[in-house]
């Protein structure tokens, strides 16, 4: 089996921008939550009920996405703590061998 070469560095770097991602997601659903309150007043029909009714769906899938993310870029922070963790206590365990 080959060795496994994880750099936490670029885990953070992925971290930050799952969290950055899942902020600019967060303010747009929130822009389109106005948009269809705006449309919600304007508009009256059972076309529009049926149209707000699929909307309120579609934005619940996008919120519970944007959950997904803001979990993933969690677990990858914590991943790359422990993966720094180890190469730091791997690094001591070593330079203790080659300088006792």
């Amino acid at each position: 089996m080959a060795p496994l070469h994880v750099e936490p560095d670029q885990l953070f770097l992925a971290s930050r921008s799952f969290w950055r991602a899942n902020y600019q997601a967060i303010e747009l659903l929130a822009s389109l939550r106005v948009s269809m309150l705006r449309i919600e007043l304007a508009w009256s029909s059972e076309k529009a009920e049926e149209f707000m009714a699929e909307m309120r769906r579609l934005v619940q899938q996008l919120d519970e996405r944007c959950e997904d993310l803001y979990t993933m870029s969690l677990i990858l922070c914590r991943q790359a703590d422990l993966w720094d963790e180890s190469d730091q206590r791997w690094s001591a365990i070593f330079r203790e061998l080659i300088h006792p």
